[in-house]
């Protein structure tokens, strides 16, 4: 049995290409992608990246946004480990409450204490990003989790 060669580690401007490939294989929009560089983190097995995870700060608030796990990665734990990667990186920026928005993984948040909530009740800064604005539609289901 060999060994996996696996790093978590800050998404650096010369990954732009491998995370907007991940993110486009994986439904996301990878438009805007460059302006949260500096906090993403991503996920390397064997020197290739297999997942990546962001978030968009708003003072003390943050949205969790572009997690992605290559397909045929899937189902081994590795978006968990890059959420809880997210979490950490969020609580060293002092956020006090994370956001997200999902259609397709309203499930696995839960597991890290994510609750719905309704869109009304989200701070209005948090609003103003292109996740609400203009990249998800109104049927995605919002999400918190207070740090």
């Amino acid at each position: 049995m060999t060994e996996l060669n696996l790093e978590i580690r800050s998404a650096e401007i010369g990954h732009l290409t491998s995370i907007s490939n991940l993110l486009r294989n994986a439904a996301l929009p990878n438009e805007d992608i460059e302006e949260f560089l500096n906090t993403m983190v991503v996920l390397e097995l064997d020197g290739k990246i297999i997942g990546c995870v962001a978030l968009e700060l708003y003072g003390n608030y943050a949205l969790l946004r572009s997690l992605a796990v290559d397909k045929m990665q899937r189902s081994k734990g590795y978006g968990k480990l890059l959420v809880r990667e997210i979490i950490k990186l969020a609580k060293s920026h002092k956020v006090v409450q994370l956001f997200l928005l999902t259609e397709t993984a309203v499930k696995f948040f839960p597991v890290f204490g994510f609750k719905k909530i309704l869109r009304e009740k989200i701070p209005e800064i948090v609003k103003t990003s292109r996740e609400f604005t203009t990249f998800c539609p109104v049927s995605a289901v919002a999400m918190t989790l207070k740090l």
